[in-house]
């Protein structure tokens, strides 16, 4: 008798699936609350500071200067150390969530390989019995090619008047059949569950990893850095007090921790803020720049340091990986540094494309600045899950009074980087010191991946830093109104990224949304006004917004959300209507022979880039 094993039999300890996804959230709520609190006793000390240094005593003055200098430096380190916390609880909660997934997958593998196992040994048994003799096997050992021709079957031919030879050519080949077909499923299953062990022992390994990367990213804020120098209770408990108290500071150095974490792009953006302009605080503009072209790859992407450090570093990137006159060789070993530094794996980049992929923004950024519309800015150029990224801003964004920053959907990447130039270009003639980026920052869904909320939950850390890093850039300087644009399925990204920035921006706009996450009401998006526009003839946006698989209910159409502004993107004396769901299409359709332009959302003389700028000029009337 062949006894069959359990998904537990096969599957060995320890398990990656520990826990869950929702206690790591739990703990992220826990420390955006901290946070809060920080904040909000943040602007009332310095409220308090503020009515204080109105009466220019000397007094006062001391005692505006150690406010400034104790106590509400304290709130600031803390409610740094929380923001930092929530943000690494929630990437360790999304590793947590797929590695949760893939395990339970490997466990269906293994009990399909059990099932399957049952039939070939029900038929193997039965084959046996005929042959007069038993079948037990091990679900650890493939079964032999070859059936067991017991001693009862001569017995059965003699009975029956034939020999043996006779009995055996008659049936031989039936049985042999059946019995080579089951071993084939056995040692089939056999495989499939090999293979599953092999990947639930990685999936048990990159749970550790993922446990030591969210230890780490806990030990590189502040007040963790400190905890983890101590050596024992007392030291650190002082460390940690004498720094939320203003008395102590550690000036960061290069080739430090802090300087390591920077250039890894491990800090949180207010954290970034913090180690760059103490890094910069005694060096020249010389030295600085020298700096920045040293760790271009690095720097390229940080959210939160000066934004002009990001497109230097950018540039310099771009110079650096498509310098010409190198040969073909040395060319292909410059961009595979280059991909290296980004944080590309060999896999999961292809060399000649990630050439053509810098080429072409390099392309974009050069008509852009032939278009005269102002300063360029390269920013954010990276990786996420894979993909290039890259974000390009019209007009300075660390000085500009007013920020857009357009997030777009399905099967965009930096190829289509420049699609809203000429509508960001019509956007700022109205007003030169609106800054209008486009981002690029997130691995955005191919038609397959529509449906689900993978990408949009990968891409809202992404986003959500970029926003944060705005803020924690613009601090002493906030521009008087920031307003986030999601198109089609960025409508979608953008709303989960709205729901974990630490700073509300002012107004958050869906152009042609493919719906938001189920589930999704008002209150979660952290906008203070919230506006949507859907065109009538776009067919496109309807089809994402009922077609959803990976959460339960329907997606959200935005224009529902309680307190939405609804935008018209028809014909008006603003602009002309909108007829197609892309950004910008470029061109025609042939209809009863008669050519008909195809008007996207950001085509510049659509209804929806004129209601964009009375949106960004917090010009719209109810």
């Amino acid at each position: 008798m062949t006894t069959l094993p359990t998904a537990a039999d096969v599957l060995p300890d320890p398990s990656p699936i520990i826990g869950s996804a929702e206690e790591f959230e739990a703990a992220a709520g826990f420390a955006a609350d901290l946070d809060a609190r920080f904040r909000q006793a943040e602007r009332e000390f310095e409220g308090a500071a503020g009515e204080l240094s109105q009466q220019h005593s000397r007094h006062t003055n001391e005692m505006v200067r150690r406010l400034r200098t104790t106590v509400i430096s304290g709130c600031q380190l803390s409610g740094d150390t929380a923001a930092e916390g929530r943000r690494a609880l929630l990437r360790h909660a999304d590793a947590v969530a797929q590695t949760h997934r893939e395990a339970r997958a490997v466990i269906e593998s293994v009990e399909t390989g059990i099932a399957h196992m049952a039939g070939a040994s029900q038929t193997l048994s039965e084959v046996a019995t005929e042959l007069g003799c038993s079948c037990e096997l091990s679900w650890r050992e493939p079964a032999p090619p070859v059936p067991p021709v017991g001693a009862p079957a001569a017995g059965r031919g003699a009975a029956l008047g034939v020999g043996p030879l006779v009995l055996e050519s008659g049936r031989s080949g039936v049985l042999e059949a059946r019995w080579r077909g089951a071993a084939a499923v056995w040692n089939d299953a056999i495989e499939m569950m090999a293979i599953a062990v092999r990947r639930w022992e990685r999936l048990v390994e990159e749970r550790r990893e993922a446990e030591r990367t969210l230890v780490a990213s806990l030990s590189r804020t502040a007040l963790g850095a400190l905890i983890l120098q101590g050596d024992s209770h007392t030291t650190r408990e002082n460390a940690v007090s004498a720094t939320v108290a203003g008395f102590s500071s550690g000036r960061v150095l290069l080739g430090s921790e802090a300087f390591a974490a920077l250039v890894g792009g491990t800090l949180a953006p207010t954290e970034a803020a913090r180690v760059w302009n103490e890094i910069v605080a005694t060096r020249s503009a010389e030295e600085v720049n020298a700096l920045i072209d040293e760790h271009c790859c690095e720097l390229a992407s940080v959210d939160g340091i000066p934004f002009w450090v990001m497109n230097r570093a950018a540039r310099a990137v771009l110079a650096f990986a498509l310098e010409t006159g190198l040969g073909e060789r040395r060319q292909r070993g410059r961009l595979a540094e280059v991909a290296a530094r980004m944080g590309f794996t060999p896999r999961e980049i292809d060399l000649r494309q990630f050439g053509e992929e810098l080429s072409g923004i390099r392309r974009d950024l050069e008509r852009a600045e032939r278009a005269g519309g102002g300063e360029v800015q390269l920013l954010d150029l990276g990786r996420h899950d894979g993909a290039l990224t890259a974000a390009v801003s019209f007009g300075n964004l660390d000085r500009a009074s007013r920020v857009g920053v357009l997030v777009s959907g399905m099967k965009s990447d930096v190829s289509g980087i420049e699609d809203a130039f000429k509508a960001f270009s019509r956007i700022r003639k109205g007003d030169p010191g609106i800054g209008m980026v486009t981002w690029v920052g997130y691995r955005s869904p191919g038609l397959l991946e529509e449906p689900f909320q993978a990408r949009a939950s990968a891409g809202r850390l992404s986003l959500a830093s970029f926003l944060d890093g705005l803020s924690a850039a613009r601090v002493d300087e906030p521009p008087l109104r920031t307003v986030l644009i999601g198109h089609s399925y960025g409508s979608n990204t953008a709303a989960e990224a709205l729901k974990i920035t630490r700073e509300p921006i002012d107004a958050f706009v869906t152009m042609g949304s493919a719906g938001l996450k189920p589930g999704t009401v008002t209150e979660q998006l952290h906008a203070r006004e919230i506006y949507a526009t859907h065109a009538a003839q776009d067919r496109i946006a309807p089809i994402g917004m009922s077609l959803h698989l990976s959460e339960p209910g329907p997606r959200v159409d935005p224009r529902n959300l309680d307190g939405v502004r609804v935008l018209s993107a028809e014909e008006s004396a603003g602009g002309r209507a909108v007829s197609s769901h892309p950004l910008n299409p470029g061109s025609s359709n042939s209809v009863g022979g008669q050519a008909r332009e195809r008007i996207g959302y950001l085509d510049p003389t659509s209804r929806t880039v004129h209601e964009l700028s009375r949106v960004l000029e917090n010009n719209v009337k109810e």
